[in-house]
């Protein structure tokens, strides 16, 4: 206790060595303070709007506390710690989960739910990997996994459990993905025709890059391939995703097509409005001069 600094988070078992004294301060609020100790120093706890465990802490009993400490000088204190009794801890001298809590429930509530309700739905969790499956990636089973994902031993098995369910959630999605994609492969859709883009460029005041051209023309083949088109097209910031996508535009105008493109703001749609509109307006496209924010 006595080497704690200002600010540390600890827990520590000390015995209460003064009677809790029931105060007031402003606004209504009670305060219940009173002072521990272990072999190293003393500790002044504070409670606020508690009023009830005046009763509970009696000189000579020994508590395990939790929280941040306060230290001033040779002085040390904690206000509102987790507080429990040696021979019962759920919150302290362990290692806890942090539940996302909404009014009504405390982590607390939360942990003795999570402690009743994992044994009895250990036999049903099914896992989604063979042993052998297991093994060559190095990954625990799923009911460990959920186990210790809320109750670890130790940081290792914490990592343990992270890891496979980490393992599992990218294996799930990159599934749906591959499911998606495979679903696209049997939609047939109506072919878009090669059309010569040296207008488009051409228009342009600025030569696009080859990495610009390439995503151009790569956008440009999956239109062609009679097959739906989802591709992402990432970039720094003024790397030229925009006249990308012009370029895409300006493609299914040409092939008497409709398209939109939309960005995530009003005020980003409208930069994007006023920084086409001259392209368009020079490539003398009806369907691209119709553009509205």
């Amino acid at each position: 206790m006595a080497m704690l600094c200002n600010g540390d988070t600890a827990c520590i078992c000390a015995t209460v060595i003064s009677p809790p004294q029931l105060s007031f301060a402003r606004n209504k609020i009670d305060l219940v303070k009173f002072r521990v100790a272990d072999e190293t120093g003393t500790m002044d706890i504070t409670f606020f709007n508690q009023s009830w465990l005046k009763n509970t802490f009696k000189i000579g009993s020994t508590f395990v506390f939790h929280g941040k400490c306060e230290a001033l000088g040779n002085l040390r204190s904690m206000t509102s710690p987790v507080w429990e009794s040696p021979d019962n801890q759920e919150q302290t001298g362990r290692m806890v989960p942090r539940y996302s809590l909404t009014a009504g429930l405390s982590n607390l509530m939360m942990m003795r739910a999570a402690a009743q309700i994992l044994p009895q739905c250990q036999s049903a969790i099914c896992d989604i990997f063979d042993p052998t499956f297991r093994t060559q990636y190095d990954l625990c089973d799923s009911a460990y996994a959920h186990a210790h994902i809320h109750f670890p031993d130790s940081p290792e098995t914490l990592d343990i459990a992270r890891r496979r369910l980490a393992f599992e959630e990218l294996f799930l999605f990159t599934l749906g993905l591959g499911r998606l994609r495979g679903r696209r492969e049997q939609v047939e859709v109506i072919p878009c025709h090669p059309i010569d883009m040296d207008g488009f460029y051409n228009a342009l005041p600025f030569t696009l890059t080859n990495a610009q051209r390439r995503s151009v023309e790569e956008a440009l083949d999956d239109c062609c391939s009679g097959r739906p088109m989802n591709r992402l097209c990432q970039g720094d910031v003024g790397s030229g995703k925009t006249m990308v996508a012009a370029a895409c535009v300006y493609f299914m105008a040409q092939n008497g097509r409709q398209s939109a493109m939309m960005a995530p703001t009003e005020i980003l749609a409208q930069q994007h409005f006023n920084g086409l509109s001259p392209y368009s307006k020079a490539l003398a496209s009806p369907a691209l001069c119709s553009l509205a924010p």
